[in-house]
């Protein structure tokens, strides 16, 4: 958790830049462990063409931390105080861009763009503090990724890759890799899913990137989806979905699925189980001939048997 000196709205410029200072520092290390249900935030991704206006919403769902700040975190850049807000209807500006910030309930915090321009383009976080000053936690949301397109929508494309062989074989795991390539805006979510049941964001078999790479035309991000051995063979498709966010909050869906063909102690899944098939098969003929053969012993023993009380009576 960050553990930060915080100042309300009367304090100094010097002070402000003293909490901006301590957030930036703290946030790169701890941000993955912080982001908690005290505050939600919408939408988690967003494209807006040039000149156009959105709002964000953050939601208090903790009234026990009511101050709530909006951030920025721009790509490669240090993240930045926007607003601060220490109750309804209170709202104080840390920047001179085009944003307005309203806070209409206790638990409503709104930040408003105005005429976005590519320069807009960043990770919003939203943030809620405890009241008064000294040093106190504070919970961020999951964020969301804006951007500002200046070039034509480009749809991704997606490949799925087969574990190795030999990976399967050394190190009794088999990861899948999925790869989208050639995509704008960089604005982007990959869902796994496993015989059609999405795997948890927070799978830890899942390893994404971070960051995409390429730019400023189009970009790529590859995801992978490690199974160990077992899990893998039983297994029956793997599909990787991706969301793209190009236009709006809405998203369109891409996908690619493949088909487990697993091989197990040498042998693939289809032929393990025709192998299973002729194993049955000669189980059934081996029961069926103990079967008759146990009719056949126990006439012929009965057939002596009468025999035997014949000779003696």
């Amino acid at each position: 958790m960050l553990n930060c000196t915080l100042f309300t709205h009367r304090e100094s410029k010097y002070a402000t830049m003293l909490l901006e200072g301590c957030y930036i520092m703290s946030l790169a290390a701890l941000l993955p462990r912080i982001l908690a249900s005290y505050v939600e935030q919408s939408p988690p991704f967003l494209s807006l063409a040039k000149g156009d206006s959105t709002i964000l919403r953050c939601t208090l769902k903790n009234t026990g931390y009511p101050t709530m700040y909006w951030y920025r975190q721009q790509r490669g850049q240090a993240i930045e105080a926007l607003f601060l807000s220490a109750g309804k209807d209170a709202a104080t500006p840390y920047t001179s861009e085009s944003f307005k910030a309203t806070r209409p309930s206790q638990t409503l915090f709104m930040l408003e763009l105005i005429d976005a321009a590519p320069s807009h383009a960043a990770v919003y976080f939203c943030a809620c503090t405890r009241e008064g000053l000294g040093a106190v936690e504070a919970y961020f949301g999951s964020g969301t990724k804006l951007v500002v397109l200046d070039r034509p929508r480009q749809d991704p494309k997606i490949t799925l890759f087969d574990p190795s062989p030999e990976e399967i074989k050394d190190k009794e795991k088999a990861t899948v890799v999925c790869t989208v390539i050639d995509f704008y805006p960089d604005n982007i979510q990959i869902l796994w899913f496993v015989d059609d049941n999405q795997k948890p964001d927070n799978d830890s078999n899942i390893q994404t990137d971070l960051n995409s790479i390429g730019g400023p035309d189009s970009y790529s991000i590859s995801s992978r989806l490690r199974f160990d051995q077992q899990t893998w063979a039983l297994s029956q498709t793997v599909e990787c979905k991706v969301n793209h966010y190009s236009n709006g909050s809405d998203p369109t869906t891409f996908s690619s699925k493949l088909t487990v063909n697993a091989k197990i102690c040498g042998l693939s899944k289809d032929e393990k189980m025709q192998g299973m098939g002729t194993a049955k098969l000669t189980y059934l003929i081996v029961f069926c001939k103990s079967i008759l053969y146990a009719i056949f012993v126990s006439i012929f023993a009965w057939k002596a048997k009468t025999s035997y009380s014949k000779r003696f009576d």
